[in-house]
């Protein structure tokens, strides 16, 4: 496992908690929703760096559920989609989680990704404006820095 990868996980699921809590929810067991954005095909080509991230990823979520100590009384639960690292996709995916959790019980806490700076950035416009934090430890730009212009992005 990408040892890296844990403490991302780990600051995301905390920030997702935090935003859980302060919406007063009762302290039973907590859920965190975790969307994956990761460039796995583009072209129906096979994308391995995307794909190595993914698993990355979801090996993460699964030790952090098994270590009932790190996180206790809170399960992350995960959905993963392709990115084609394309801004456009990426917004279109971005806009249907937010409109999707705003009608379930699965409602998006946190996302892992994107992949690449431009559609990190492209994505980041629309979670942030639902207060969603998002982590990428892929993402480059020194514009993403900018805590003013991207509020809910960590690194």
């Amino acid at each position: 496992m990408q040892h890296h990868t844990i403490p991302y996980l780990l600051l995301l699921s905390l920030l997702c908690l935090s935003r859980i809590l302060s919406e007063d929810v009762p302290p039973s067991t907590s859920t965190l929703n975790i969307a994956i954005l990761m460039p796995l095909y583009v072209g129906g080509v096979y994308q391995l760096a995307g794909q190595s991230s993914m698993h990355t990823a979801l090996m993460a979520i699964n030790e952090v559920n098994q270590l009932t100590d790190l996180l206790p009384s809170t399960v992350i639960k995960y959905q993963v989609y392709n990115t084609e690292m394309n801004t456009q996709t990426v917004v279109k995916t971005s806009i249907d989680l937010i409109h999707s959790s705003a009608f379930s019980s699965r409602k998006t806490t946190g996302v892992i990704g994107a992949y690449s700076s431009a559609v990190t950035i492209a994505a980041n416009s629309v979670f942030k404006i639902a207060g969603i934090p998002q982590v990428s430890h892929a993402s480059s730009s020194p514009d993403l820095s900018d805590n003013d212009k991207y509020p809910t992005f960590f690194r």
